[in-house]
Protein backbone atom coordinates (compact mmCIF):
# COMPACT_ATOMS: atom_id res chain seq x y z
CA UNK A 1 0.00 0.00 0.00
CA UNK A 2 1.45 3.47 -0.76
CA UNK A 3 1.97 5.87 1.96
CA UNK A 4 1.02 9.59 1.43
CA UNK A 5 0.82 12.62 3.79
CA UNK A 6 -1.38 15.17 3.27
CA UNK A 7 -0.38 18.22 4.55
CA UNK A 8 -3.08 20.47 7.20
CA UNK A 9 -1.95 24.07 7.31
CA UNK A 10 -5.27 25.08 8.18
CA UNK A 11 -6.31 25.95 4.71
CA UNK A 12 -9.06 23.62 2.57
CA UNK A 13 -11.42 20.71 3.01
CA UNK A 14 -8.60 17.93 3.79
CA UNK A 15 -11.54 15.33 4.18
CA UNK A 16 -12.11 15.19 0.88
CA UNK A 17 -8.48 14.34 -0.12
CA UNK A 18 -8.06 11.92 2.17
CA UNK A 19 -11.63 10.67 1.25
CA UNK A 20 -10.49 10.22 -2.62
CA UNK A 21 -6.90 8.94 -1.91
CA UNK A 22 -8.02 6.19 0.66
CA UNK A 23 -10.88 5.35 -2.41
CA UNK A 24 -7.47 3.96 -4.31
CA UNK A 25 -6.00 2.57 -1.58
CA UNK A 26 -3.14 4.80 -0.38
CA UNK A 27 -2.64 4.74 3.30
CA UNK A 28 -3.24 8.44 4.09
CA UNK A 29 -1.79 10.00 7.27
CA UNK A 30 -2.31 13.73 7.94
CA UNK A 31 0.69 15.59 8.47
CA UNK A 32 0.45 19.33 10.82
CA UNK A 33 3.80 19.16 11.90
CA UNK A 34 6.64 20.17 9.19
CA UNK A 35 9.18 17.44 10.83
CA UNK A 36 7.05 14.86 9.62
CA UNK A 37 7.57 15.45 5.95
CA UNK A 38 10.52 13.54 5.76
CA UNK A 39 8.81 10.50 6.15
CA UNK A 40 6.63 10.27 3.69
CA UNK A 41 7.37 9.24 0.16
CA UNK A 42 4.41 11.45 -1.28
CA UNK A 43 3.18 14.46 -0.14
CA UNK A 44 -0.36 16.27 -0.82
CA UNK A 45 -0.59 19.91 -0.38
CA UNK A 46 -4.17 20.87 -0.24
CA UNK A 47 -6.05 23.93 -0.34
CA UNK A 48 -8.89 26.62 -0.97
CA UNK A 49 -8.48 30.27 0.20
CA UNK A 50 -6.24 33.00 0.10
CA UNK A 51 -2.78 33.02 -1.46
CA UNK A 52 -1.31 35.92 1.40
CA UNK A 53 -2.82 33.44 3.93
CA UNK A 54 -1.92 29.94 2.89
CA UNK A 55 1.90 31.30 2.65
CA UNK A 56 1.35 33.07 5.71
CA UNK A 57 0.41 29.79 7.33
CA UNK A 58 2.63 27.73 5.47
CA UNK A 59 5.74 29.61 6.96
CA UNK A 60 4.37 30.42 10.49
CA UNK A 61 3.72 26.35 10.76
CA UNK A 62 7.17 25.97 9.05
CA UNK A 63 5.79 23.79 6.20
CA UNK A 64 7.52 26.28 3.55
CA UNK A 65 11.12 25.27 4.40
CA UNK A 66 10.02 21.44 4.66
CA UNK A 67 8.72 21.56 1.46
CA UNK A 68 11.57 23.12 -0.20
CA UNK A 69 13.70 20.49 0.82
CA UNK A 70 11.30 17.82 0.36
CA UNK A 71 11.08 19.07 -3.25
CA UNK A 72 15.45 19.01 -3.23
CA UNK A 73 15.19 15.27 -2.04
CA UNK A 74 12.87 14.27 -5.17
CA UNK A 75 9.58 13.38 -2.76
CA UNK A 76 6.90 13.36 -5.23
CA UNK A 77 4.87 16.49 -4.51
CA UNK A 78 1.14 17.05 -5.35
CA UNK A 79 -0.24 20.34 -5.32
CA UNK A 80 -3.96 20.95 -5.20
CA UNK A 81 -6.40 24.08 -5.90
CA UNK A 82 -4.89 26.74 -3.85
CA UNK A 83 -2.15 24.20 -2.68
CA UNK A 84 -0.65 24.33 -6.90
CA UNK A 85 -0.85 28.14 -6.80
CA UNK A 86 1.40 28.41 -3.93
CA UNK A 87 4.22 26.87 -5.66
CA UNK A 88 4.69 29.38 -7.52
CA UNK A 89 6.89 32.41 -7.20
CA UNK A 90 4.28 35.20 -6.35
CA UNK A 91 1.04 36.21 -6.51
CA UNK A 92 -0.91 39.26 -6.13
CA UNK A 93 -3.97 37.81 -4.36
CA UNK A 94 -4.09 39.78 -0.91
CA UNK A 95 -1.00 42.18 -2.04
CA UNK A 96 2.39 40.51 -3.77
CA UNK A 97 3.26 37.45 -1.89
CA UNK A 98 6.45 35.08 -2.21
CA UNK A 99 5.56 31.82 -2.96
CA UNK A 100 7.58 28.09 -2.41
CA UNK A 101 9.17 28.99 -5.95
CA UNK A 102 8.83 25.37 -6.70
CA UNK A 103 7.61 26.52 -9.80
CA UNK A 104 8.87 29.44 -12.38
CA UNK A 105 5.69 32.04 -12.23
CA UNK A 106 3.69 33.94 -10.87
CA UNK A 107 -0.61 34.00 -9.82
CA UNK A 108 -2.43 36.51 -11.33
CA UNK A 109 -6.49 37.63 -11.07
CA UNK A 110 -8.06 36.41 -14.09
CA UNK A 111 -10.07 39.25 -13.91
CA UNK A 112 -6.87 41.80 -14.33
CA UNK A 113 -7.65 40.27 -18.03
CA UNK A 114 -9.78 41.75 -20.77
CA UNK A 115 -13.35 40.32 -20.02
CA UNK A 116 -14.05 39.33 -23.63
CA UNK A 117 -11.44 37.17 -23.04
CA UNK A 118 -13.38 34.96 -20.75
CA UNK A 119 -16.77 35.28 -21.80
CA UNK A 120 -17.99 33.46 -18.78
CA UNK A 121 -18.81 34.57 -15.24
CA UNK A 122 -15.74 34.43 -12.69
CA UNK A 123 -14.97 32.67 -10.44
CA UNK A 124 -14.24 29.77 -13.06
CA UNK A 125 -16.34 27.15 -10.89
CA UNK A 126 -17.58 23.64 -12.21
CA UNK A 127 -16.84 21.05 -14.89
CA UNK A 128 -14.63 21.91 -17.57
CA UNK A 129 -12.56 19.77 -20.61
CA UNK A 130 -8.88 19.35 -19.81
CA UNK A 131 -6.55 19.97 -22.95
CA UNK A 132 -3.75 17.75 -22.86
CA UNK A 133 -0.15 19.55 -24.22
CA UNK A 134 1.17 18.10 -27.40
CA UNK A 135 4.64 17.94 -26.30
CA UNK A 136 3.75 16.88 -22.66
CA UNK A 137 6.18 13.73 -22.16
CA UNK A 138 4.16 12.20 -19.00
CA UNK A 139 1.22 10.28 -20.81
CA UNK A 140 -0.44 8.22 -17.56
CA UNK A 141 -1.93 11.44 -16.51
CA UNK A 142 -4.09 11.75 -19.37
CA UNK A 143 -6.79 9.31 -18.09
CA UNK A 144 -8.39 12.58 -17.03
CA UNK A 145 -11.01 14.39 -19.98
CA UNK A 146 -12.83 16.77 -17.82
CA UNK A 147 -12.64 18.20 -14.10
CA UNK A 148 -13.77 20.30 -11.70
CA UNK A 149 -12.91 23.90 -10.74
CA UNK A 150 -13.21 26.33 -8.73
CA UNK A 151 -10.61 29.49 -8.99
CA UNK A 152 -10.46 33.25 -9.67
CA UNK A 153 -6.53 33.63 -10.05
CA UNK A 154 -4.24 31.11 -12.02
CA UNK A 155 -0.70 30.52 -12.77
CA UNK A 156 1.16 32.22 -15.24
CA UNK A 157 4.12 29.95 -15.65
CA UNK A 158 7.61 31.61 -16.84
CA UNK A 159 7.94 28.47 -19.32
CA UNK A 160 5.34 26.23 -21.09
CA UNK A 161 7.33 23.50 -20.79
CA UNK A 162 6.36 22.71 -17.29
CA UNK A 163 2.71 22.64 -18.45
CA UNK A 164 0.91 19.16 -18.94
CA UNK A 165 -2.45 20.79 -19.68
CA UNK A 166 -4.90 23.60 -19.87
CA UNK A 167 -8.01 24.26 -19.77
CA UNK A 168 -10.26 27.03 -21.63
CA UNK A 169 -12.70 29.75 -20.07
CA UNK A 170 -14.13 31.97 -23.05
CA UNK A 171 -11.00 32.93 -25.51
CA UNK A 172 -8.67 32.10 -22.92
CA UNK A 173 -6.52 29.33 -22.21
CA UNK A 174 -4.49 28.76 -18.69
CA UNK A 175 -2.77 26.03 -16.71
CA UNK A 176 -4.56 23.28 -15.09
CA UNK A 177 -2.14 20.68 -14.59
CA UNK A 178 1.78 21.70 -14.55
CA UNK A 179 5.24 19.74 -13.11
CA UNK A 180 8.58 20.49 -12.74
CA UNK A 181 11.00 17.81 -11.52
CA UNK A 182 8.63 15.82 -8.79
CA UNK A 183 6.49 18.52 -8.29
CA UNK A 184 3.08 18.20 -9.95
CA UNK A 185 0.62 20.87 -9.87
CA UNK A 186 -3.10 21.12 -10.57
CA UNK A 187 -5.52 23.58 -10.53
CA UNK A 188 -8.39 21.39 -10.85
CA UNK A 189 -9.79 19.44 -7.75
CA UNK A 190 -9.02 15.52 -8.62
CA UNK A 191 -11.08 14.71 -5.48
CA UNK A 192 -14.24 16.63 -6.94
CA UNK A 193 -13.48 15.80 -10.39
CA UNK A 194 -15.43 11.95 -10.01
CA UNK A 195 -13.73 8.38 -11.68
CA UNK A 196 -11.45 10.66 -13.91
CA UNK A 197 -10.28 11.92 -11.06
CA UNK A 198 -9.38 9.17 -8.85
CA UNK A 199 -8.01 7.75 -11.81
CA UNK A 200 -5.38 10.75 -11.76
CA UNK A 201 -4.67 10.48 -8.04
CA UNK A 202 -4.36 6.79 -8.77
CA UNK A 203 -1.25 7.67 -11.60
CA UNK A 204 -0.41 9.93 -9.27
CA UNK A 205 0.48 7.28 -6.82
CA UNK A 206 1.88 5.32 -9.56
Amino acid sequence: MSRVGVLDYGVGNIENVVRALRVIGAEVTVIDEPEKLADFPRLVVPGVGRFDFGMQQLETIGFAVSLRQAAQRGTSILGICLGMQLFATSSSEGGETRGLGLFGGDVRNMSQSNASDFGERLPHTGWSPVFWAASGDDERFRVLRDAYFSHSFHLVPDSTTEVLATVDLGNKSFVALARKGTVLGAQFHPEKSGLGGLRFLDKWMG
